[in-house]
């Protein structure tokens, strides 16, 4: 069995791609974020998913959260 996640340091550079360019973008995600990346693609749409639940971001379009 095999179980996905987003490791603490994951969220970290996230959010602070996130606060520092007013943007988190899939590219970023797929360039920086390589190993999160490999676990599936739907860790960039969980992490833009969970900043907005906590009010710090905004879905923008296809592939881009921007900072609320």
């Amino acid at each position: 069995m095999h179980e996905k996640g987003i490791m603490e340091s994951e969220w970290v550079k996230a959010f602070a791609q996130l606060t520092r360019t007013g943007e988190l973008t899939r590219d970023w995600f797929n360039d920086k974020l390589v190993d999160c990346r490999k676990e599936g693609g739907c860790n960039f749409t969980t992490i833009g998913g969970v900043f907005e639940l906590l009010g710090v971001a905004v879905f923008s379009h296809r592939g881009c959260y921007r900072k609320s």
